[in-house]
């Protein structure tokens, strides 16, 4: 049998691998060492059956993430980006790329430019009302409005009341 093979079929066909060897079912008859697994946490006759972050389990072995992608699942499918990265369709892209969006915060769009907030999904920017402005700006202009008439009012009164004063002191002379 060839080296890390237990059982073999014939002298280049391997049945069974040695303990910290495995075969992939499918490839090669053959039996590798467990060392070959890169960046595998979770090593078996089989193969891998888990992998560090930042890298996924492709056929056995562990294959990176996608770019800028810490954590994805077996179909790469992104499930945590590097810092300034949002998922959008399952991929990485930096949050630059939602309108309006001016950062990140876990890896979804964190704030936005101007009178926009994000959206509850994270994944573009909405316009937001400013009740103060909006509700603050026409109460001002309505007291501002009754402090005009007041004193609009005020100044006739004022003027009524000083010409009859003169009136009488005519009336008087």
């Amino acid at each position: 049998c060839p080296i890390g093979c237990a059982i073999c079929f014939i002298e280049t066909e391997c049945l069974q691998c040695e303990p910290n060897y495995y075969m992939i079912v499918g490839e090669a008859p053959t039996c590798l060492h467990y060392n070959t697994l890169d960046n595998c946490v979770n090593k078996t006759q089989e193969g891998c059956k888990g992998c560090k972050d930042g890298y996924r389990v492709n056929n056995l072995r562990c294959t990176k993430c996608g770019g800028n992608c810490t954590l994805c699942d077996v179909n790469d499918h992104c499930l945590k980006c590097e810092k300034d990265y949002v998922i959008l369709d399952n991929k990485c892209q930096h949050y630059s790329v939602i309108p309006l969006c001016t950062s990140e915060r876990n890896n979804l769009c964190g704030s936005c430019d101007g009178w926009n907030r994000p959206a509850d999904d994270g994944q573009s920017c909405v316009y937001q009302v400013d009740l103060g402005v909006a509700i603050g700006v026409p109460c001002g202009a309505f007291v501002l409005m009754v402090i005009v008439v007041c004193l609009i009012i005020y100044l006739i009164w004022y003027r009524i009341q000083r010409n009859k004063e003169k009136e009488k002191i005519i009336l008087e002379e």
